[in-house]
């Protein structure tokens, strides 16, 4: 019986041992292996291969108007790859001195990188109407917000007077819109063609909205574009990857 019980003992330290030595292999083999799978992860993006650095990017490429409100007020694009990568969108004002950047998020003191040259500018993304009536003491434009943890899109706006007042406020336009009107002192939406009823930002706006006929709406001056617009013919002089 003793021989029998030593036996058992024997055979389970010798399963257990191997029961080791398996995990002790599959840890070995994925600190081995591990980086190549985790590159694998990343394809599509210019920063998940073999977890090489994602690259800065300095474009050369002629600045493009593409929405015109009147001779001296206008919105550019500049340092894009194309018409829908990367880029900034900048409002101008020659009357009176005025160069904005209006890019969503964005800052031009540093160069775009790669992921910035993978989608189209936030601003550029816009394909609703935009009719812009307010005067040059407003800045207002759309622009896009991505959700990158769940995916999709929504739209938004800003709205902001250059004079002592100082206004600043924003709406929240939905993913789907097909007309903005910009005024002085209100901002007008329609998610569709078939709306019959704006919906009416005032300035200044907690995020409210009152609905108003479209009958009601009377608009004095109408921009020279009624929304934004890129030449896919003019390619960049240069593009240098740092």
């Amino acid at each position: 019986m003793a021989d029998n019980k030593d036996g058992t003992k024997t055979i389970v330290k010798l399963c257990a041992a191997g029961v080791v030595l398996i995990i002790l292999g599959y840890v070995l083999i994925w600190f081995l292996f591990m980086p190549t799978i985790g590159g694998s992860f990343g394809a599509g993006f210019p920063s998940g291969s073999g977890g090489s650095r994602v690259r800065s990017v300095i474009i050369d490429v002629e600045p493009q108007v593409v929405y015109r409100i009147d001779k001296n007020r206008f919105f550019t694009l500049e340092k894009y790859k194309d018409c829908t990568h990367g880029g900034f969108v900048y409002y101008n004002d020659t009357r009176r001195g005025i160069k904005e950047l209006v890019t969503s998020g964005a800052t031009d003191k540093e160069p775009q990188d790669e992921l910035d040259l993978e989608v189209e500018n936030d601003v550029m993304a816009f394909k609703g109407k935009f009719i812009y009536s307010a005067s040059d003491n407003v800045i207002a434009y759309p622009f896009r917000v991505r959700n990158y943890k769940y995916g999709g899109e929504n739209y938004y706006f800003t709205y902001k007077e250059l004079n002592d007042k100082g206004i600043v406020f924003g709406g929240d336009m939905s993913y789907s819109i097909y007309e903005l009107k910009v005024t002085d002192g209100a901002v007008y939406i329609r998610s569709s063609s078939t709306d019959k009823m704006y919906k009416k930002f005032n300035t200044p706006n907690s995020g409210e909205y009152e609905s108003i006929a479209i009958s009601k709406v009377t608009i004095d001056k109408i921009s020279q574009d009624n929304a934004f617009h890129c030449n896919n013919n003019i390619k960049p002089r240069s593009v240098k990857y740092n």
